[in-house]
């Protein structure tokens, strides 16, 4: 039966190029007499008709295949080279134009083509111009017929054809069709074809033939590799076999519902890419200076993430009327994007219907231990984090208030919960393994789930201090203890300053996932390699969480200079310090960019979000702490790591708060 679905729009696109696109030459239509048969030359014979500059010739035949195409022009080879054409068009059987995008079946990648040509000779440079598609034939030989879930499983490089309905177009920059996400009744994938993308439209039902690949950007194959990521899963070098030319809704009964939450915390390893899955979504628009990002939140209107676009938002403009609704979304994750200490999926939405979602008040109780009860807690703990853990949830946005969360153990030598002045506190006294009971109630509701929570000893022996880390040989394993700093600065490296008893070093970590679970003042090891990020910026790179004794220590005052002038602090080049300044901050819109300053002192920054401490004391003389950084290896220039107030000290959190985004 597959087969016989795959022949028939084969069998039915075939009829269709012999009535509209096979124009041959002679013969009136009329008497059933045979049409005479075309004297056709190879490419290079043509090229040799037209050595002597300034030469044309015109209305040579050659058959070939296309090898690429773009707009109305391709090129096309045989065995004897190729050759590009121009202006490409069809002819009508009384021989009247066809423009290109008139024509019924347009000329792909792999096709098998029969063109007239004129050609000239300009500069030495052979080219065909007045390109008339006589005939377009296509092989599907070398091809194996599947299903969309079995040309995901599909070895790289083997030829597949697949069947389903394009369910979404993707865009490149200025809104050029880049590929389809096409769906059948088993699964999704994407085809990745430009020519293809122009081609079809969504709801049209299509066969193509393609070769398996999974995608990673070039300059991002290591730091994927790192992360276990194997790239988009994909079908390139498209052949169009059949479309319909309909408008179909494609297939839903194979698609697996969950949580915008679940889906964000699917690790990067996991092949999804281009799967398409359903989720309840907050839909926000968040207009920017010459961009739109739309935003995906789950029901609890914090956890979510931005629709990825090539376009600054343009080819998601259909989502604004969608703007503040709790929405069914079909959305997937396209590809992923990877660092140095990151790699997380992007998400494209498929289809959105605005189906009048209502939080169901007996849901409160799951929703507060999934949501609010369990993520306070973690699988495996090295110390005793003495955790305050919140017991009263509302949502004003689900329309619920005073959900009571509750926690038991099932050992309390080795995790316990206790009552201080009325905040519920959990210990861990003793190494081994407890089961923890989450409990929510709300009204005559309730719901539970438990974790399994293990207290390990990692004890690691005597460890490098940061100083001995900060004297190693670049490139070195170490493996160093020390206080978490604020946070470092920078878009692609996530980590802190690790404080020593006098000195500071920049540590980015393997997996920003570890910050999840560290806290500024958190007493911890780490292991990585000793670096010179761009032969200037001494730091700790790749590196791993090996224990965390928690604790709330204060920064130690050694590492913290007084008295250097503020614009003298970048010449020092000592990116190991803390130097305390009084200066005033000061938000500076240019014509196309905004940034931050003190005191007239340029700040490192790759995004305006990595000061927003600095929003509620712009304008204002203050004291802030600030080290020098340079990451890029041209200059060194000063980060604002946190502001002296008579309340306490305010640190630079970007890359924990990026984290928990």
């Amino acid at each position: 039966m597959k087969k016989l679905k795959f022949l028939l729009p084969l069998l039915l696109l075939f009829t269709l190029l012999m009535t509209s696109c096979n124009l041959t030459p002679g013969g009136d239509g009329e008497g059933g007499g045979e049409e005479p048969e075309i004297e056709t030359v190879s490419i290079a014979d043509a090229k040799t008709t037209c050595q002597n500059e300034g030469v044309g010739v015109d209305e040579l035949y050659i058959r070939a295949s296309v090898k690429s195409v773009n707009g109305d022009s391709m090129v096309i080879v045989d065995s004897t080279g190729e050759l590009t054409v121009n202006g490409v068009h069809g002819e009508d059987k009384d021989g009247a134009r066809i423009e290109y995008a008139a024509l019924d079946v347009k000329p792909m990648v792999d096709y098998e083509v029969l063109v007239r040509v004129s050609l000239q000779n300009l500069g030495g440079k052979i080219s065909a111009w007045d390109c008339v598609l006589v005939e377009t034939k296509f092989s599907t030989d070398g091809y194996t017929v599947m299903t969309v879930a079995e040309a995901r499983e599909a070895s790289v490089g083997e030829k597949i054809t697949v069947d389903g309905t394009v369910s979404a177009i993707t865009y490149s920059n200025g809104l050029v069709p880049a590929g389809v996400i096409l769906v059948d009744e088993t699964s999704s994938i994407y085809i990745y074809s430009a020519t293809l993308a122009a081609e079809v439209k969504v709801g049209n039902k299509i066969t193509v033939g393609g070769t398996k690949d999974y995608w990673v950007l070039e300059d991002e194959q290591t730091n994927a590799e790192k992360h276990g990521y194997k790239g988009c899963c994909q079908l390139k070098d498209v052949t169009l076999f059949a479309n319909d030319l309909k408008n179909n809704d494609f297939d839903k009964s194979w698609i697996q519902e969950i949580s915008v939450k679940e889906l964000l915390d699917t690790p990067v390893n996991q092949d999804i890419t281009s799967k398409v899955y359903k989720v309840n979504a907050l839909i926000k628009e968040a207009p920017n200076q010459g961009f739109t990002n739309f935003y995906f939140y789950d029901i609890d209107g914090k956890t979510g993430t931005y629709a990825y676009t090539q376009c600054n938002g343009s080819d998601l403009e259909w989502l604004r009327e969608f703007d503040g609704k709790f929405c069914t979304v079909y959305i997937t994750a396209l590809n992923a994007k990877a660092t140095a200490s990151d790699c997380y999926f992007r998400f494209l939405p498929v289809a959105v219907y605005d189906e009048g979602y209502v939080f169901n008040a007996s849901d409160a109780p799951e929703y507060a231990v999934k949501y609010h009860g369990m993520p306070q807690l973690k699988e495996t703990y090295t110390g005793d984090p003495k955790l305050s853990l919140n017991t009263s949830v509302s949502s004003e946005l689900l329309g619920f208030e005073g959900a009571v969360l509750s926690f038991t153990s099932s050992d309390e030598s080795v995790v316990k919960f206790d009552t201080v002045d009325g905040v519920t506190v959990m210990s861990c006294p003793g190494f081994g393994t407890a089961t923890v009971t989450v409990k929510a109630t709300y009204g005559e509701y309730e719901y539970s789930e438990s974790i399994e929570i293990t207290v390990e000893d990692k004890s690691v022996g005597t460890t490098d201090t940061v100083a001995n880390a900060i004297a190693a040989t670049v490139g070195e394993t170490v493996t160093v203890t020390g206080i978490v700093g604020p946070s470092i600065i920078h878009s692609n490296h996530v980590g802190f300053y690790l404080m020593g008893e006098s000195e500071m070093i920049a540590v980015s970590f393997l997996s920003a996932d570890t910050l999840k679970d560290i806290a500024i003042g958190n007493t911890v090891t780490i292991k990585g390699t000793r670096d010179l990020i761009k032969d200037s910026m001494i730091s700790i790179t790749n590196a791993t969480l090996i224990n965390n004794e928690y604790g709330s220590a204060a920064l130690p005052l050694g590492a913290i200079i007084d008295g250097v002038a503020l614009e003298s602090i970048s010449a020092t080049n000592d990116t190991t310090h803390i130097y305390r300044v009084t200066a005033t901050p000061q938000f500076i819109v240019g014509q196309y960019s905004k940034t931050y300053e003190i005191s007239g002192v340029q700040l490192y920054s790759n995004s305006t979000s990595q000061y927003v401490i600095l929003d509620d004391y712009l304008d204002t003389e203050v004291t802030l702490l600030v080290s020098v950084a340079n990451w890029n290896g041209k200059a060194y220039k000063l980060c604002v790591v946190g502001i002296e107030t008579e309340d306490g000290v305010i640190y630079n959190e970007f890359c924990f708060d990026k984290v928990k985004k």
